[in-house]
């Protein structure tokens, strides 16, 4: 998965790509009275694309990460078709949402 996103990061084209992706995991029991009438587990994979060319922003959300590099050109493509200035981004340092920030104090 890995080397997906980061093949797909390298598409040519825009100022500014970011790919999200997210794994969810359940289980649901259900009854009916006192019978049971299903139970079961699953697993929800997905997730969106977002891209800035000039300015502009495009957007796709998905749930079939095979076709993650289409959903990176369909970003692309809506971000050309409105983008029309120079794109600017703050500086900003990266974070993951695996490490666990120091409270300041």
């Amino acid at each position: 998965m890995r080397e997906r996103i980061e093949d797909a990061l390298k598409t040519p084209g825009s100022d500014y790509l970011e790919i999200r992706i997210e794994e969810s995991q359940g289980s649901r029991i259900r009854y009916r009275g006192k019978e049971l009438e299903d139970i079961g587990r699953f697993t929800n994979l997905g997730g969106n694309v977002r891209a800035m060319i000039g300015g502009g922003w495009g957007f796709a959300s998905f749930n079939d990460v095979n076709r993650l590099s289409h959903y990176v050109e369909l970003a692309i493509n809506q971000a050309r078709l409105i983008g029309r200035r120079d794109s600017r981004l703050a500086e900003a340092s990266p974070r993951s949402p695996f490490r666990q920030e120091k409270a300041p104090g």
